[in-house]
């Protein structure tokens, strides 16, 4: 019978890449607050990727940003409904632009 041996390099190399994922979320969130540019937040309600929970999160963290969630879409709104997020776009283009 043979052991199934994980090596420490496949341990170690994962968890460096949770280590530069939790710091490339954090140097964004810091980034995204900074933000003076009019942005919309734009996703698929059926976003199994980037669910809307943490685009929602995203748009507040950027200050005035608008959050647009696509209903019938997963994570390519452009590609899967793309007149829904054209509607959605001129909707936010429509929007008085506000920089503070």
């Amino acid at each position: 019978m043979r052991r199934k041996c994980v090596s420490w390099s496949a341990r170690s190399r994962g968890a460096q890449s949770a280590r530069r994922a939790r710091v490339s979320r954090a140097i964004a969130a810091t980034a995204s607050s900074t933000l003076r540019a009019p942005s919309l937040v734009l996703c698929g309600e059926h976003d199994k990727i980037t669910p809307p929970k943490r685009h929602t999160f995203m748009a507040e963290l950027i200050p005035y940003a608008e959050l647009a969630i696509i209903d019938d879409a997963g994570h390519l709104p452009t590609l899967e409904t793309p007149e829904k997020t054209n509607m959605a776009l001129e909707a936010w283009l429509d929007l008085p632009m506000t920089l503070r």
